[in-house]
């Protein structure tokens, strides 16, 4: 008799978020609080970006009616959930906040909203700060690009064709993997 201990499930990134929004999929008990800085989540998103491993997530099909905890926020679930997240939780708890404005709640029970950045002209993530909010090269909050606003709010005239085009594919391929992981 044979036993399927595993089983692959392939889940895009946006499938995965909607579960989470839908508390199917939470946190065990056991699991530690959030405790990534933004630094690695925009090192996440850049792996996503360029192609790079990421890691599997693994889930345990969830059995009992115990409580668990939802995915990066204070609140109750208001359901049972069918999974619960055994390895991944930080990189799941990543997109979640980045892709949902809602903030995450750290280790030190404070919580914290996480808005990255995009520079179209160099391909590169960066926490947002000041300087990606004022820079002209730079798409200050990722989720624009997500929700359609402001998607083409070019902040100044390039002074050559030939950045501009840069700018164009670079954006191209942002448009891309973000439509690729939804």
């Amino acid at each position: 008799m044979s036993w399927d201990v595993f089983k692959r499930v392939d889940w895009t990134i946006n499938q995965l978020i909607n579960d989470i929004s839908a508390d199917k999929i939470a946190l065990p008990d056991l699991q530690r609080p959030y405790v990534w800085d933004r630094a690695r989540v925009r090192d996440l998103f850049d792996s996503l970006f360029r192609g790079y491993p990421t890691g599997l997530l693994l889930f345990l099909e969830n059995e009992t009616e115990q409580q668990k905890r939802s995915i990066g926020r204070k609140e109750d679930l208001k359901r049972i959930p069918n999974y619960v997240v055994i390895d991944g939780q930080q990189r799941l708890t990543s997109l979640y906040a980045v892709f949902t404005w809602y903030p995450v709640l750290k280790e030190n029970k404070e919580s914290e909203v996480i808005v990255l950045s995009f520079n179209p002209l160099t391909a590169e993530f960066s926490v947002a700060d000041a300087s990606t909010e004022k820079g002209y090269d730079w798409i200050y909050d990722i989720k624009e690009i997500l929700s359609g606003e402001n998607l083409f709010n070019i902040k100044s005239i390039f002074n050559d064709i030939f950045t501009f085009f840069i700018f164009l594919n670079s954006l191209r391929r942002l448009i891309y993997f973000l439509d690729f992981i939804s």
